[in-house]
């Protein structure tokens, strides 16, 4: 994910909070005055401090609040970026382990506020050890990549995809009907078979995946509890024959 430079954010928060400093600090300047001039000073010296009083903060507050929220929202965009970076995975740039985790049980808790229904699909890449034996771990590393793209590009929007380590990924999956999960992963498992990556040699290199699925039954219902369903069906995928998903709601998938 791309952060827009300081430049391009919205200038019109800035503009408001300029507005309201620049407002609040010439009301305490003429309050202040008003204190100074009635106690201190005697009402025959008011036309000369009023006009100072009131013109000194709305040229001063603005040119100092202006740069200092400037800062604040680069300091904020730097944070959301450092973050970002932070949660992904440096091979793959897909989102890592615990940022996953983070944010998909913010997905759930937010599925038992609204009544959704979302699910998981672990996905471990078939004989993988054999490529990066045969090919080299740059190859491996480049399969990985293609993988990853493959699922992103196949998701839908708000769908979360994960490397879960080594050769094996996650995809959390917002709102569905019963019949998204089994299709969705069905089309992942073609788009990962289908794949062919060049090599130096002028060979191709391709692969396979067993992916294993589950849904969430409500609230109550953990992700790890969630992960070790999926991660059972995943399972029962590998000792069917690999490259092939199944669901561990559905035992005849």
């Amino acid at each position: 994910m791309q952060y827009p430079p300081v430049d391009s954010l919205p200038r019109r928060r800035h503009w408001l909070r300029v507005l309201v400093i620049t407002a609040v600090a010439t009301a305490a300047s003429l309050a202040l005055t008003a204190l100074i001039v009635v106690v201190a000073m005697g009402h025959e010296w008011a036309p000369a401090v009023w006009l100072p009083a009131t013109l000194a903060p709305m040229l001063i507050a603005p040119l100092t609040a202006w740069p200092i929220l400037s800062l604040t929202y680069a300091l904020d965009a730097a944070h959301a970026a450092l973050r970002e970076v932070a949660g992904t995975d440096p091979l793959t740039q897909l989102l890592h382990r615990g940022r996953f985790t983070e944010l998909f049980e913010h997905d759930l808790a937010q599925a038992a506020q609204r009544g959704t229904t979302p699910a998981l699909l672990i996905l471990d890449l078939d004989h993988f050890k054999q490529v990066n034996d045969q090919h080299g771990h740059a190859a491996g590393d480049a399969l990985l990549r293609a993988v990853a793209r493959t699922l992103c590009e196949r998701v839908r929007d708000g769908d979360r995809v994960a490397r879960w380590g080594g050769e094996e990924f996650v995809v959390g999956l917002g709102a569905h009907t019963g019949d998204e999960l089994p299709a969705l992963g069905q089309r992942l498992c073609e788009a990962i078979a289908a794949i062919r990556l060049p090599l130096a040699d002028g060979t191709t290199l391709g692969t396979s995946a067993s992916l294993g699925g589950a849904r969430w039954r409500g609230p109550g219902d953990s992700l790890d509890a969630l992960l070790l369903r999926a991660d059972a069906a995943l399972y029962r995928a590998k000792q069917a024959g690999r490259n092939r998903l199944c669901l561990t709601d559905d035992p005849a998938s």
